[in-house]
């Protein structure tokens, strides 16, 4: 029975070590990519009274997409893709946005949040989502806010294949706008 329990702790730390090391290879790949990477293409315009900034920078073999969007300060978004040859290995996304709730709120009820989410995928079938969210009752209480949400944890779940087509899909639709321009 001891050993049997002691089996089971030793097979689960290493579990547990496994998925912690691919999740710190795509974080030091990202760094790698931001340290080293040119950029290639650069996009600032308006469309439908929103500003669109999108940019492409490369390294040797890896990729990464920036997207920053925002209607003042209603809804924001910034959105980076990151891809090794034909594999996007994370996705990184912060956004403010407004509740979409019309009815009128109390003054304890907020009117939106904001939202980091962290995405690192292990292959196109398995994933880590890392999210943390706060929510705001005034527009003027985002500057404060955005230094509490790096102080709460993250709450993880595990995404699968799902998730990864939608990060393809952001990413060859955001690089088809590249290829428009």
């Amino acid at each position: 029975m001891k050993k049997t329990k002691l089996f089971l702790i030793i097979f689960l730390g290493f579990i547990l070590s496994c998925q912690v090391d691919w999740i710190e290879k795509n974080e030091k790949l990202i760094e790698n990519i931001e340290r080293n990477s040119k950029l290639v293409k650069k996009i600032d315009t308006i469309e439908n009274f929103i500003n669109l900034k999108i940019q492409f920078l490369e390294t040797d073999d890896k990729s990464k997409i920036e997207f920053k969007t925002g209607l003042g300060n209603v809804v924001k978004l910034d959105l980076k893709l990151y891809k090794n040859d034909s594999f996007i290995f994370a996705e990184n996304s912060y956004s403010i946005e407004a509740l979409k709730d019309k009815r009128k709120r109390n003054d304890d009820e907020p009117i939106g949040e904001i939202i980091e989410k962290n995405i690192y995928y292990k292959n196109k079938k398995s994933g880590v989502q890392k999210t943390r969210k706060i929510p705001f009752y005034n527009f003027d209480d985002i500057p404060n806010l955005k230094l509490e949400l790096l102080k709460k944890e993250y709450e993880i779940i595990e995404i699968g294949e799902k998730g990864y087509l939608e990060s393809e899909k952001s990413y060859n639709g955001l690089m088809s706008v590249i290829k428009k321009y």
